[in-house]
């Protein structure tokens, strides 16, 4: 994002725009009988992901928009008609990666925890394009992130969303083993090369954020704390992501075998 738009929104002059845009993002689903975004709503979703992407800050730094956007990406994907929940998740995964790419190594964000809650329930939604929106949702989350929520005893931990996430990657591959059940008993019979091509990314985005480097937060305390939860889960997970990865590796479709290689 250019200088002078980054400096604007940071200002209260910005204060109406920014109303304006959240208050037509969270009308997008009024006509929710349709099954289809409303125009306006359309454009200003567009437009608040273009944001998002490049100045997550509008969210991480200021408290009243902080505040409503999670509650914009939880009504969006509560809805039961996949529009509404592609539009969602496609401003979840914009200020993740935007997070992800522009903020802080240690900034937090109520809208993490949502990821959390939200995409492990989406990703199983058998609708294309919701599932790969999720994967990529997934591949943006650090490191500091997974370790956070095992710290939660009712949250579902690093094994639970990975082992979900495996459970796409080589459905429909020739001469492949039965489909994988994951530990939510789900069995995913019907993932395409798109959806199978981007678990396969995730798994790798994942695995690269979680255990290839240092970690993101300060204090030795901190990185000690970090490095043993490094090594309790790639002792714990190394085995079922190679015997997946072998599985894709087999896969027909070239777009899938080509993910494999950024896990290995």
């Amino acid at each position: 994002m250019v200088t002078p738009a980054r400096t604007w929104l940071s200002t209260p002059s910005s204060r109406s725009f920014r109303n304006d845009l959240f208050d037509k993002v969270g009308h997008a689903n009024d006509d929710s009988e349709s099954g289809k975004v409303s125009l306006s709503g359309q454009t200003a979703i567009k437009l608040l992901r273009s944001i998002l992407r490049t100045y997550p800050q509008l969210i991480l730094e200021n408290a009243s928009d902080g505040g409503r956007f999670p509650g914009l990406v939880e009504s969006l994907c509560g809805q039961q008609q996949n529009a509404f929940r592609l539009a969602g998740l496609q401003l979840l995964e914009s200020f993740l990666r935007g997070r992800a790419d522009f903020a802080p190594l240690d900034t937090a964000s109520t809208a993490v925890s949502l990821a959390f809650s939200i995409l492990p329930q989406l990703v199983l939604c058998q609708h294309g394009p919701c599932q790969i929106v999720c994967f990529e949702a997934y591949g943006t989350l650090r490191g500091s992130d997974w370790m956070s929520i095992s710290k939660n005893p009712t949250a579902r931990d690093l094994k639970h969303h990975l082992d979900a996430i495996l459970s796409f990657c080589h459905q429909g591959c020739e001469g492949s083993d039965p489909p994988h059940k994951s530990t939510t008993g789900e069995v995913n019979r019907a993932a395409n090369a798109g959806v199978r091509s981007a678990a396969c990314k995730a798994v790798g985005d994942i695995y690269s954020n979680c255990f290839l480097d240092a970690g993101e937060g300060t204090g030795t305390t901190w990185s000690a704390n970090y490095l043993h939860w490094q090594e309790e889960n790639i002792s714990l997970l190394s085995n079922d992501i190679c015997q997946t990865m072998v599985q894709a590796m087999a896969d027909g479709n070239a777009a899938v075998r080509s993910m494999v290689s950024t896990v290995f």
